[in-house]
């Protein structure tokens, strides 16, 4: 089974990244909307991958965007995030596609969710960089095992 986790996907209006302002930043002007929760399943992913179809925008200098898991749901907590995926460029002024495979995080991070009790976690999507980087798109694709 196939499902898919869609922080963002428009092509024709892409979403800002965040300026140098302050690293690690939700992108667009939202939090939640830069977060998907995922709950326990008694199922095994065999496959998780995230994509971002973006313009980094950067120019010498990196643009990133990471993929943190936050186990403490409290918002102001960013301090208790823990990175599961990361994609930077230096470069970039045309749109291109990144991907990181996160299929062994996100399947303990299920069997620490099956394991503890505890009702779901957040996986948040964050950008930063010396420019405005313009997101296209931002999903992770989900192969489930029978």
């Amino acid at each position: 089974m196939q499902s898919e986790l869609t922080f963002y996907r428009d092509p024709a209006n892409p979403l800002s990244g965040t300026t140098p302002s302050v690293p690690w930043k939700a992108a667009g002007n939202a939090f939640t909307a830069s977060s998907i929760n995922i709950y326990p399943s008694s199922r095994r992913l065999v496959s998780a991958k995230w994509y971002v179809v973006w313009t980094p925008m950067a120019n010498g200098t990196y643009n990133g965007v990471r993929l943190a898991i936050k186990r403490d749901l409290l918002p102001e907590n960013a301090a208790t995030e823990q990175q599961i995926g990361y994609i930077g460029r230096n470069a970039g002024s045309t749109p291109m596609v990144d991907s990181v495979d996160i299929t062994s995080d996100l399947n303990s991070l299920l069997d620490e969710l099956a394991s503890t009790g505890v009702s779901h976690y957040q996986l948040i999507m964050r950008t930063a960089g010396d420019s405005s980087s313009r997101i296209y798109r931002s999903t992770i694709d989900l192969v489930w095992g029978a």
